[in-house]
């Protein structure tokens, strides 16, 4: 008799992982020719089908109260600052209750990107709800009669998987309110099969350049799709950028065709005299994350109470901008001291090169502090043209350092991001980090440079220019490009955290 396969959290991890990555699915799209047929008109189709097969449909959704986030940057920013403007229930008396958020991708974790309440799901919920949606579509499966029923095959990928159980989750757990991110784009979304009368606002942030073969190659293209997200009869929020008139053009042709009720564009000057407070999230541009979030979290919490929102800075609530001091994000502008190997980590996860001009200011204003420290850099990026990203972000530095600054790097890593490289394994690709150097050595030459398979190895090299212990003179490490080399990091210096 065959023993029962356990049910825990590590056993729904190792399910998880056998399902089709979301990079697998965005490099299938991308190789897809021109010509032939939008393979994206049957994302909609295939994720209602998920849906119906755990015993969901739109209309099952209607409980929920759903804000949707959408954008190429920011939209991580305004998931925090929604979040923790609806988690304040003693300021709402509970109006907006139980609050889920559904984020993507994770640092360390899949647990951090289903949360309930700001928390993240723990590991005995997770593994719960986990193997009661792999039992739907494997009952679905055997249904139809699809081979593998209880394998793998019959599951949807990665991040649709998910989506459906933060969907079972949210309704589950009993949440009125929802924060719902985008995973790619909008229109073709997983996350866009919420019903137009669960919606209260959609909210679309800074659009760039990312995901081209999904998306499109221009700024335009790539909002007609994050617009996508908008609903009939109901609100949006965007930045008004003047300097991208036909982007704008986009976002109120796809309003009007959409129907949405408003289109609200934030001004600048608006933001600027508003002012914003301080949170968690570092940055001069978290200003204006945080002011689409509260007039989105205003509007949410007017719909709840049955009335018009004024949809003005001036008048959002004094509780909602008090709730948004106490945003966080891991993994964005963070700085994390490392008094056993004597370094101080500064991590921002930055994949395009909007974000990584930003990524590039604060490294520059934290020069500032200590200007006669060399720094250290930890760079990656995998699935992007991670050499031109790199060029962008060292370009972007000198301009606000001066190019004179030749003693900015001490030394330069690149690394892949997995973890640690398994015992005997082959010598995995490293290509990319081979053009990241060669980048890197065409403007700084004379600064050392070194590229490792893993992150232990990557870690073990940068602790070798610091001085463990001394608390006074730590070392400044930054290590920035993808998401996943930023939370593979903080997995390595924090293991008993998050797991």
């Amino acid at each position: 008799m065959a023993t029962a396969r356990p049910r825990d959290y590590a056993s729904a991890l190792a399910q998880l992982n056998l399902l089709i990555p979301n990079r697998s699915i965005t490099a299938r799209l991308a190789a897809q020719a021109p010509s032939g047929p939008d393979p994206n008109l049957l994302a909609i189709p295939e994720m209602l089908d998920s849906l119906a097969r755990t015993g969901l449909t739109p209309a099952s959704l209607q409980p929920l109260r759903v804000l949707h986030v959408a954008g190429t940057k920011g939209k991580g920013s305004v998931s925090a600052f929604l979040t923790a403007a609806l988690t304040a229930d003693a300021a709402h008396a509970g109006l907006a209750g139980p609050v889920g958020t559904y984020t993507s991708p994770h640092l360390v974790t899949p647990r951090e990107r289903i949360a309930v309440g700001g928390a993240p799901l723990s590991e005995a919920v997770f593994a719960r709800y986990f193997f009661d949606v792999w039992d739907r579509f494997a009952a679905s499966a055997r249904a139809r009669g699809e081979p593998d029923a209880d394998g793998p095959a019959s599951k949807p990928f990665y991040f649709r998987f998910l989506t459906v159980m933060a969907f079972h989750v949210f309704l589950g757990e009993g949440c009125r309110s929802v924060v719902l991110e985008v995973g790619i784009g909008g229109a073709y979304d997983a996350t866009n099969v919420v019903p137009a009368e669960s919606v209260t606002a959609a909210v679309v942030t800074r659009l760039g350049v990312d995901h081209v073969g999904m998306l499109g190659g221009t700024r335009e293209e790539i909002a007609w799709h994050k617009a996508g997200i908008m609903k009939k009869g109901r609100p949006a929020f965007t930045r008004l950028v003047e300097e991208r008139p036909s982007v704008m053009a986009v976002l109120r042709e796809r309003a009007a065709a959409l129907e949405c009720s408003e289109l609200v564009e934030v001004k600048d000057a608006d933001v600027k005299a508003w002012g914003g407070v301080e949170s968690g999230l570092r940055g001069e541009f978290q200003r204006y994350n945080q002011a689409l979030a509260a007039l989105a979290a205003e509007e949410h919490l007017c719909a709840l109470e049955g009335r018009k929102s004024a949809r003005k800075l001036s008048e959002v609530r004094p509780s909602v901008l008090e709730a948004l001091k106490s945003a966080s994000l891991r993994g964005r502008h963070e700085k994390m001291s490392d008094a056993e190997r004597g370094i101080s980590w500064l991590l921002d996860g930055a994949h395009t090169t909007d974000s990584l001009e930003e990524t590039a200011k604060w490294l520059a204003a934290e020069r500032q502090k200590q200007p006669k420290a060399g720094i250290v850099l930890l760079f990656n990026q995998q699935e992007r043209e991670a050499s031109e990203l790199l060029l962008h972000f060292l370009a972007t530095l000198r301009t606000e350092i001066g190019d004179a600054d030749d003693k900015l790097f001490k030394a330069a890593v690149f690394s892949r991001n997995d973890a640690k490289s398994e015992e005997g394994a082959p010598d995995v690709d490293i290509t990319v980090q081979e053009s990241c150097r060669e980048a890197f050595a065409s403007v700084y030459p004379s600064v050392p440079t070194h590229i490792t398979q893993n992150l232990t190895s990557a870690i073990e090299h940068i602790s070798g220019f610091s001085a463990p212990g001394d608390k006074t003179e730590q070392q400044t490490v930054l290590v920035t490009g993808s998401m996943h080399l930023v939370g593979g990091v903080i997995g390595l210096l924090e293991p008993e955290g998050l797991k």
